[in-house]
């Protein structure tokens, strides 16, 4: 169903969550309904066309319309910091930014275990390592290359995020991309740096602390009682456990991402 846009005021702040997969996320959209109702959040099923894309798509969000635009309060995508910023500027209203960060070996396994559960366990975890697309963009340093990524890369990262949507139809549709651009010591400099223009910066395992600043800053409701979209581990939610040498693995392949988390910690003890 299509909702009428509600009104809004120039003085209304937009809320623009930076919104890195497996980081809490789907906790904070569901948390947030009463909040931001059906017609002033992006993207939004029913309301923006091909959502799936509107969801990680840089090109999506700048095509809106103005009418679009103005009824907006929050914006929650799979999008880079740089989108966000350059957002923030174009907008009339006031837009504020802010984000959560989560430990680069935590995420990117529980990333892979939800990739396991999403296609039922079909295929073993070296199976959806090996992809390149998987292991170069989603599954090293993501957070990272989210936040260093500059607007030159932005196809880079829609090219990306359209292969991710086109695999989720199987792993043998997968489509050969072009080059995926390494992240390295300069990007977790830049990525530091950038924390700067983050309005509430969070840690996942601080989740309750950036909560209740967000509480302050925006007038959000109580604290979630619970989380979502969480993959079971073990047994109890027949997901097989990740082998030490793929999480060794990961460990290597996200240590820059660590390390960024490391920096983003210090910043916010230093505040």
């Amino acid at each position: 169903m299509k909702h009428k846009a509600p009104t809004t005021t120039i003085e209304e702040p937009v809320v623009f969550f930076v919104h890195l997969m497996k980081t809490g996320g789907t906790t904070v959209n569901l948390s947030l309904l009463g909040k931001y109702p059906g017609g002033c959040r992006y993207p939004e099923e029913g309301v923006d066309a091909m959502v799936m894309e509107a969801k990680s798509l840089t090109r999506n969000l700048f095509a809106l319309s103005e009418e679009r635009r103005a009824s907006l309060r929050w914006i929650s995508p799979h999008l880079p910091l740089s989108a966000a910023t350059r957002f923030r500027e174009e907008m009339e209203r006031p837009v504020s930014i802010t984000m959560l960060l989560r430990d680069g070996l935590d995420r990117s396994v529980s990333y892979l275990r939800n990739l396991s559960l999403r296609f039922n366990h079909a295929y073993t975890y070296r199976e959806l390592l090996d992809i390149p697309l998987l292991r170069k963009f989603f599954l090293s340093n993501h957070q990272t290359r989210a936040l260093s990524i500059t607007e030159a890369n932005w196809q880079e990262w829609d090219n990306s995020m359209r292969g991710l949507i086109l695999l989720s139809l199987g792993v043998e549709k997968a489509q050969p991309i072009s080059e995926i651009s390494p992240v390295g010591e300069v990007d977790l400099n830049i990525a530091i740096a950038a924390l700067s223009q983050v309005d509430v910066l969070g840690l996942q395992n601080e989740f309750d602390d950036w909560w209740q600043r967000c509480r302050q800053a925006y007038q959000w409701p109580g604290t979630p009682k619970y989380s979502a979209n969480v993959t079971p581990a073990g047994d109890f939610g027949k997901v097989p456990p990740v082998p030490d040498s793929i999480i060794e693995e990961l460990r290597e392949l996200n240590a820059l991402d660590s390390r960024l988390y490391a920096g983003a910690s210090e910043i916010l003890r230093s505040r």
